[in-house]
């Protein structure tokens, strides 16, 4: 994947693509909203429907760009893919961002897609000290593979890789946080097996 780090959603190859509608739907039933998308554009909030995009189109100069952005609150993030500078991988960068400001409070809980399955594997080597990594949190493994969408609706061929769901959930008293886990469950479980970590 040669994609440019600037183009919201997941980016392969250079295309656009983004969420499913049905994995947007199951994100936004579990946490109850999305206030923030850090990697987006106008079309993509149309199914996304969060208070806050970070992209491109944003008509706010300030909002244009997600990596330097505070993000807060339910995020949504279908990080970009391909490499960005110092050929880091874009999806893993953002994994760790995400966990950062998870770690720190601002977001209190999120959903991330993981379109290669691979970040479930290089997330446990060089990891950042005091951060966890997706295996640590509860992931829905879609029973067949995402199929994501181009810009103008048409549904893409199916990826060459399969995709997974991460859950970072609602925190606070042991009601609160095993609710959070049955809301995850029971609206991902339709797309495919949820696994929880012990």
């Amino acid at each position: 994947a040669g994609a440019m780090s600037s183009l919201p959603s997941h980016l392969s190859e250079g295309v656009e693509r983004y969420t499913p509608r049905h994995v947007v739907g199951a994100a936004r039933a579990t946490m109850g909203g999305i206030d923030v998308d850090p990697f987006s554009c106008a079309e993509a909030n149309r199914s996304v429907g969060a208070t806050v995009y970070y992209g491109p189109d944003n008509a706010d100069p300030r909002l244009r760009n997600g990596w330097p952005r505070r993000w807060y609150g339910r995020a949504f993030v279908n990080p970009p893919g391909g490499r960005g500078d110092k050929g880091r991988s874009q999806q893993k960068r953002a994994w760790f961002r995400l966990a950062t400001e998870y770690a720190e409070g601002r977001v209190k809980q999120a959903i991330f897609v993981c379109f290669n399955l691979g970040l479930l594997q290089s997330t446990q080597c060089r990891t950042p000290a005091g951060l966890a990594i997706p295996l640590d949190f509860p992931i829905c493994y879609p029973s067949s593979r995402l199929e994501y969408t181009y810009p103008g609706g048409s549904v893409g061929k199916q990826p060459p890789h399969a995709s997974c769901v991460v859950y970072l959930p609602a925190r606070g008293n042991e009601s609160t946080y095993f609710g959070a886990l049955s809301r995850f469950s029971a609206h991902f479980s339709p797309i495919g097996r949820v696994v929880v970590p012990a």
